[in-house]
């Protein structure tokens, strides 16, 4: 618990030293903790099954050994903490020791049946530790990751003390299943599972964990240009990523990692279904499920504009492949899984102005977006019982690679030309689209489907 506590403090990951020093000092608290344990209850732990063999048990240590080397482990615990990380967490980890000892093992672990309930308090300290050790102070985010983990351990504990009651009540431990029933344990076993999934819910606004929390989210088209930015954007507000393209999405995952957040890469073929399919199945494998869907492979950039007539007709049905098949069939490979979680998703389909407007000597393209935007509709009226919202994004011409592959050596002109019939004069960025991609994904639109949203700076209304 340690380690992702420090990710979240620092907002990526700290350095390796300060990870390191933290890990191995708390490390050596823990191990002094125990060994006060195990001297403290060397009596019952010759009474039970699973602890006969511990070696004050069995005379392999004498107790004065297990003194000395738990008071030597503690102080140098201490020591390093504070030499090498700071003083409060140096503390910290000591008073964690301190309060396992004499609270839980001294006082309530044979005395009630609230011991692993208020002495699990320890094992909780770690997060206050680690967060201690980036920033030096203690905050609200520490402190609910510290509940987190306290009301984790009893159902945690309570479940293996099952498997060993038997032991506890020849040692006459009070724990929770020794002494009650087993239908009293599972019920606080669900009562403190249920406090423990809120909390984890608090946990993201307290952390501000960015608007997508837990989500897991498939990007198709994700190697460069918008598809990047989209997956590095929604990595940002939390959520687990899945970066596809045809090419590589290696730099994609390595930027995202860099700042701390979790992506894996895939290769997929939008217009091949056994490929969307596999994708689909890596992202459940991955990361457990499926969330989000940006739609965002389309073929634009390379393409060759003629007058419609004179289209090049292994273009036009190439484009008809990926634009529109590809939609419909990655569109299809994760709405099973979506359905399956039991709390919907949100597939978020990229159009573009031009189906609007009407991009002169591009129909192919033009054809292949107006198309995603009716697929949109039709999609998320049949979506809507399943709790799927399916909304489209139009955006004018965005400044990126592909669009300057698109318009040549006319580029410059064309951002001219975009611009001067915009609303707002200026040319469409990657961080103009984010906010609303993020939007969409998230639960702030969790009642808007079937809608497509022109991000043109006013050149269009619908």
């Amino acid at each position: 618990t340690t380690v992702p506590t420090m990710i979240v403090a620092e907002g990526g990951l700290p350095s390796l030293w300060l990870i390191f020093a933290t890990v191995f000092g708390g490390t050596l608290a823990a191990g002094g903790a125990h060994a006060f344990n195990m001297y403290i209850d060397r009596d019952i732990d010759a009474l039970m099954e699973r602890t006969k063999d511990r070696p004050l048990v069995t005379g392999e240590v004498t107790p004065r050994q297990a003194l000395v080397f738990a008071f030597g482990v503690e102080i140098v615990a201490f020591l390093w903490l504070w030499g090498t990380v700071n003083l409060l967490s140096a503390c910290l980890a000591v008073s964690a020791t301190l309060f396992y000892v004499f609270v839980y093992s001294l006082w309530l672990k044979r005395n009630s049946t609230a011991n692993i309930v208020i002495g699990g308090a320890a094992g909780a300290v770690p997060v206050l530790v680690g967060w201690s050790a980036v920033t030096n102070t203690l905050d609200w985010p520490p402190v609910v990751l510290f509940a987190i983990i306290f009301y984790w351990t009893p159902p945690h504990f309570w479940a293996l003390a099952i498997r060993y009651r038997d032991d506890y009540q020849a040692a006459d431990v009070p724990m929770l299943p020794a002494v009650k029933s087993l239908r009293t344990t599972a019920t606080r076993i669900i009562l403190y599972t249920v406090l423990l999934w809120g909390l984890t819910l608090a946990f993201a606004p307290v952390a501000d964990m960015g608007a997508i929390y837990v989500g897991v989210a498939i990007v198709t088209g994700a190697a460069r240009g918008l598809g990047r930015a989209y997956a590095e954007a929604l990595a940002a507000e939390g959520a687990a990523v899945v970066a596809a393209d045809l090419n590589d999405c290696n730099d994609t995952v390595a930027a995202i990692t860099a700042a701390g957040g979790r992506a894996v890469a895939t290769q997929v073929d939008v217009a091949d279904s056994q490929s969307c399919d596999a994708m689909a199945s890596l992202a459940v494998d991955a990361f457990g499920r499926v969330d989000i869907l940006i739609n965002n492979a389309a073929l634009y950039a390379g393409l060759k504009g003629a007058r419609f007539e004179q289209l090049d007709e292994a273009q036009w049905d190439r484009v008809m492949q990926v634009n529109i098949k590809g939609t419909w069939l990655t569109s299809r490979a994760v709405v099973g899984a979506m359905r399956s979680s039991g709390d919907g998703g949100s597939i978020i389909n990229i159009a573009s102005l031009a189906a609007v407007f009407g991009l002169p000597y591009g129909l192919d393209y033009v054809a292949s977006k107006a198309a995603v935007i009716g697929m949109t509709r039709g999609m998320a009226r049949e979506l809507g019982p399943d709790h799927i919202r399916v909304n489209a994004v139009a955006p004018s011409a965005v400044m990126t690679e592909g669009t300057e592959e698109f318009f040549g050596e006319k580029f410059e002109k064309a951002k001219t030309v975009i611009a001067a019939n915009q609303l707002i004069p200026r040319n469409l960025e990657t961080e103009d689209l984010t906010g609303t991609i993020i939007y969409l994904a998230s639960d702030a639109s969790r009642f808007v489907t079937g809608q497509t949203h022109m991000v043109d700076g006013g050149s269009w209304f619908l």
